[in-house]
């Protein structure tokens, strides 16, 4: 017998279940592409998107998924540095499932590896008590699979089993492992590509194959009558990249729009009325988006991110950090300004002139206010993150965690433009004047 959630006076849910389905390696140029001539990739998400808040111009954090994770549920961005601050045991940040509340059933499930890149600290000080991965999926067989993960299917029929007998309300998390590089095959059943030596096309297959069970999930929300209470948020990680500029594969190996951009939709009519959104967003608007949605009470200085129901975005840029050491910032303009650490150039790409990112650009003193504010960005989010979670971990206690995110408030971060910062050095000339031409020189 299902529980079934408590009615406000306004005839909604007093608390809503929210599903978030996060999706691997995900990138936004790929799930509608039709361009040779084959099926839609993802026609489940293309579908639903008509009806969501669609957010057409989405970033993501970072070009890997430990840090991405990090901010869709912290809203907060990633830690600047090499090493991966958000996969510390002892981080406490204040995150959905610390919104929410404790009286929701919060559980995650993923095919993926959890020892390999997962913030397990921050996820379990948010309540999450249960995280399922390939190493404690509770499956009688295991479907085949030549992967670093388990079955996409098998993961889904957990997840689906665990959704089934949750106690109203509840936090439901599935992340995707199926479009991950080397790209396997699942089957005859999935392919849209035919060509199986080719990784893009093994890479399509996997996106039909994920629509697939987003559709699973949907019609279980239906069936079971909970979808009306339910927000549905699916977001992609982060990209994906097939070459499209020298040496750019996989993900994680450069920062340009591929292996960031990324679909991001947000379900439920009630709470969010379907409209595409235009301006450019991060992962870490869609925190601050849904507590808002909800009619959860926060405050903006307690996120890094803007929520999206309130109009377009009241902000100059957003942030992202790329694994190779690159940081960069993203204006409503459309410039796109990077700091590659590794090397010390710096260029910047307009991606409202030139969307692919043929023409790069360097720095002048035209983009020298940018390049300001991404190197205050930088110096404050290499240090201020990791004194705000000393702070947090004062206030959480002997179990390492904070139940009612209000108390998060006492440790005050502030936002990343927030608190004055000492005045800033001349930035160096090496990352001032650098040309276009060395950069590509340099790189190649």
């Amino acid at each position: 017998k299902q529980n079934r959630a408590e009615l406000d006076a306004s005839g909604l849910p007093a608390s809503w279940n929210v599903v978030v389905i996060v999706m691997e390696s995900t990138g936004r140029d790929y799930v509608f592409d039709t361009s040779a001539g084959n099926d839609l990739p993802m026609p489940t998400l293309h579908a639903l998107a008509q009806e969501s808040r669609d957010l057409r111009n989405h970033y993501a954090s970072s070009n890997s998924s430990a840090r991405s994770l990090f901010s869709i549920f912290s809203g907060f961005y990633p830690r600047p540095t090499a090493n991966l601050f958000c996969t510390r045991p002892n981080i406490v940040f204040p995150g959905l499932g610390s919104y929410l509340g404790s009286h929701y059933d919060r559980f995650l499930v993923t095919p993926g590896r959890l020892q390999s890149y997962f913030p397990h600290g921050f996820l379990r000080a948010n309540g999450f008590s249960e995280l399922w991965g390939c190493h404690n999926l509770s499956v009688d067989h295991f479907r085949p699979y030549k992967g670093g993960g388990r079955n996409e299917l098998d993961a889904t029929d957990v997840f689906l089993d665990r959704m089934g007998a949750a106690k109203e309300p509840f936090l439901g998390v599935y992340y995707s492992y199926a479009p991950h590089y080397h790209y396997y095959d699942h089957g005859p059943e999935y392919r849209i590509f035919d060509d199986l030596e080719v990784p893009k096309n093994r890479y399509y297959n996997g996106l039909r194959l994920l629509d697939t069970q987003i559709d699973r999930i949907l019609q279980q929300l239906k069936n079971s009558g909970r979808m009306e209470r339910t927000v549905f948020m699916i977001v992609g990680d982060h990209g994906e990249a097939f070459g499209q500029h020298a040496e750019n594969w996989t993900h994680s190996r450069a920062s340009y729009s591929e292996n960031y951009a990324v679909p991001t939709i947000i379900y439920q009519p009630r709470l969010f009325p379907p409209r595409k959104v235009s301006e450019f967003t991060s992962h870490v608007d869609l925190l601050p988006t849904l507590l808002d949605g909800l009619g959860l009470s926060f405050d903006s200085s307690d996120h890094q991110g803007w929520p999206l129901g309130r109009g377009a975005p009241q902000r100059d840029y957003i942030y992202m950090w790329g694994n190779e050491q690159a940081l960069l910032s993203l204006g409503a303009d459309g410039t796109k300004l990077e700091i590659r650490f590794e090397d010390g150039y710096s260029r910047y790409f307009n991606l409202k002139t030139d969307p692919n990112e043929k023409e790069p650009h360097g720095c002048t003193d035209a983009q020298q206010s940018q390049l300001d504010n991404l190197l205050r960005y930088w110096r404050f989010q290499s240090t201020d993150l990791e004194a705000y979670n000393d702070r947090l971990l004062e206030l959480a206690g002997p179990n390492g965690r904070i139940i009612d995110a209000r108390s998060y408030a006492k440790a005050g971060l502030g936002n990343c433009e927030g608190p004055p910062a000492p005045p800033l050095a001349p930035v160096p000339l090496h990352l001032r004047w650098q040309n276009a031409e060395n950069i590509t020189r340099k790189r190649s």
